[in-house]
């Protein structure tokens, strides 16, 4: 399979419902019926999610992770991603749209590469 990882633009917010469509869309994995489509892209969302937080944490020191919490513990019922989160993140991280970006195409890889040995066999 010859496709490219999805631009992400990340921004300041991401969607990662949005990023999961794309990234079905690019690998070819929409011809299912509607209800595995949505259970994979909900799956897939979660990767990405998992992803980015996985980065974001081990950039993060005990101290922040605390801060971190307190501030989501004060937030709770809203989305995590909002723009409070963010700019905190983004203080303590400045490269986090770069690191959101290379998770969401570190997500793309593993699921390229899964696809392609399926298709294989």
């Amino acid at each position: 399979m010859d496709t490219q990882p999805p631009p992400t633009g990340a921004t300041q917010t991401h969607d990662s419902q949005a990023v999961a469509v794309k990234l079905l869309e690019d690998l070819e994995l929409t011809n299912i019926p509607d209800e595995q489509k949505q259970e994979l892209t909900q799956k897939v969302a979660e990767l990405v999610d998992k992803e980015i937080m996985y980065a974001v944490m081990s950039r993060l020191t005990d101290e922040d992770v605390v801060e971190l919490e307190t501030l989501l513990d004060s937030q709770e019922g809203e989305e995590p991603f909002n723009d409070q989160t963010f700019q905190f993140l983004q203080d303590k991280i400045p490269n986090l749209g770069q690191l959101i970006e290379d998770s969401i195409v570190a997500v793309y890889d593993r699921l390229d590469d899964a696809n392609t040995i399926l298709s294989s066999e």
